[in-house]
Parts: C-alpha cells; sequence; structure tokens
C-alpha cells in the first residue's frame, strides 16, 4: 500500500486512524475510492481486503524509528 500519504492521516486518541482531507486512494487489486475525514480505520476492520489501520500503524513504527 505504497501510494497511501501517511502523513495525510492522524492518529485518534483510541488507536484509530482518520484522514486529515478529502482525498482519492487505490487500494491495490481494488481500485480507487474516496476517503475524507468522515471515514475512521480501526486495526482489524478491513476495507475492501485491506487493514488500513495496521498499514499506518507500521507506517507509524517505522517514522519513530527513524526518528530516535
Amino acid at each position: 500500500m505504497d501510494s497511501l500519504p501517511y502523513e495525510s492521516f492522524e492518529q485518534t486518541p483510541d488507536g484509530s486512524w482518520r484522514p486529515v482531507r478529502h482525498m482519492i486512494i487505490e487500494l491495490e487489486g481494488t481500485g480507487k475510492i474516496s476517503v475524507g475525514p468522515w471515514l475512521v480505520f480501526k486495526r482489524g476492520r478491513k476495507l475492501m481486503g485491506h487493514d488500513i489501520a495496521l498499514w499506518l500503524d507500521e507506517m507509524s513504527e517505522a517514522h519513530m524509528e527513524q526518528a530516535a
């Protein structure tokens, strides 16, 4: 899911993620989808077969490791 702009999402206090703006993302094998601040991604819940929150959690960990 390299096409997801990690910096365009924010993590909420409960650990879920939401886009900070409206955007069109492309999901491998699925196609393009419109998302925005109205959509919440929670780990374990899949959107068209993709666990977006898991991917964002992994990207967040990688960013923290690079910053350290």
